[in-house]
């Protein structure tokens, strides 16, 4: 667990073994920062395939395998944000292949992804889609470089 003034905490677990050569950790600390969050709690879950598709089918009604699925525990737009997020690595690599990349910058593409969730970004819509992909690439952009160990 990564703690700045004891206000923003986070929390890496893994239920299926994740590779990577960075510190998850003090990236989602970056990300968070940049974002203007200063204040609150996340866990983010690594897991596999079946235990993503059962945390999709049982909370959000859809039978099928995904890459990240968020939970915001907090009420939106307040100062403390907590929230849940839940990554398939094994999805990940597979979007990594289908989009000519690979598995880490999928890793933190997912990662920022569920952080711009929390904070109330939507992908619903082709236009909300392109404003949250942009955002999303700028992130990942601007802090990959500074956090590869």
């Amino acid at each position: 667990m990564v703690s700045v003034d004891n206000l923003l905490s986070v929390s890496i677990n893994e239920q299926t073994p994740v590779e990577v050569s960075f510190d998850a950790e003090a990236f989602v600390q970056a990300v968070l920062h940049h974002k203007g969050v200063l204040q609150g709690s996340l866990d983010i879950t690594f897991v596999g395939p079946a235990a993503i598709e059962e945390i999709n089918r049982t909370y959000l009604g859809h039978d099928y395998v995904t890459d990240v699925i968020t939970f915001l525990l907090s009420d939106p737009g307040e100062v403390f944000l907590v929230g849940d997020i839940y990554i398939c690595p094994e999805e990940a690599r597979q979007n990594a292949a289908s989009f000519s990349s690979n598995a880490e910058t999928e890793m933190r593409l997912l990662m920022v992804h569920g952080i711009l969730h929390l904070l109330g970004y939507d992908d619903q819509t082709p236009e909300d889609a392109a404003k949250m992909g942009l955002e999303q690439d700028r992130l990942v952009n601007m802090l990959s470089d500074r956090w590869v160990l």
